[in-house]
């Protein structure tokens, strides 16, 4: 929206939510990411909310490396790569963003393509733009209205994420574990934080019991991290 603005288009942005959504954990921003939100005036901001991910390292589930890649040399000339919590990130958009015409708590119910695109909120509303953009996940309404009513189908695998405060020594890049079934990752964000996101087959044993295979660093900061977060989301 804010890209279209600068173009001299006037988007309107509207959400479902009736606030900004605060759920979600963290995301590592790769470089052409971090370039489009320099583009949009947004770098400093990002800087100051996230922390540098300078490469990422794969190891076994006991700690042993088995690979690594070097995210600086990767994206150089381009721009780093930032962990940063959803909700800072969120609030940066919005905060960019503060010019465009945002409604919250409406829902799209219906679409009409011919000379434009009319589109039907759930308050009864209808209203006629050049272009719609459907940002509204893997259950999107806009998907199912304008493309496809057939919901997509899901995986047994179930997954784990929070952020805590600290961080485990030698966490200042992307730290992924893999094991038989189950896979763990840690990553620097900013304010000292760590984002922990952990997935596994719903197959096998509970995922809990499962972190407990892992060495290096995932033993003591998952530990910590169950006892502040405790819950399993399907994805």
């Amino acid at each position: 929206a804010v890209a279209l603005q600068r173009h001299g288009f006037r988007p309107e942005v509207v959400e479902a939510r009736a606030r900004p959504p605060m759920e979600g954990a963290a995301i590592t921003v790769h470089g052409n990411g971090v370039r489009a939100l320099r583009a949009l005036g947004v770098g400093d901001a990002l800087d100051a909310a996230g922390a540098v991910v300078p490469r990422w390292a794969c190891h076994d589930r006991g700690g042993a490396l088995l690979c690594e890649t070097d995210l600086a040399a990767l994206w150089d000339g381009v721009a780093p790569c930032v962990g940063v919590t959803r909700h800072l990130l969120t609030a940066i958009l919005q905060e960019a963003a503060a010019d465009v015409p945002l409604r919250f708590a409406c829902r799209v119910t219906g679409l009409r393509q011919d000379d434009h695109v009319g589109v039907t909120f759930g308050d009864g509303s209808c209203r006629d733009y050049d272009l719609v953009v459907g940002a509204d996940g893997i259950g999107s309404t806009v998907r199912r209205l304008a493309v496809s009513d057939v919901v997509p189908s899901r995986t047994p695998t179930f997954g784990w994420r929070c952020v805590v405060a600290g961080r485990p020594a030698g966490v200042d890049h992307l730290v992924l574990l893999l094991g038989e079934g189950c896979f763990v990752g840690l990553v620097p964000v900013g304010g000292g934080r760590t984002y922990g996101f952990a997935g596994a087959n719903a197959a096998g044993a509970p995922l809990r019991d499962r972190l407990t295979e892992f060495g290096f660093p995932i033993g003591d900061w998952f530990a910590y991290g169950l006892q502040v977060i405790d819950r399993v989301l399907a994805v």
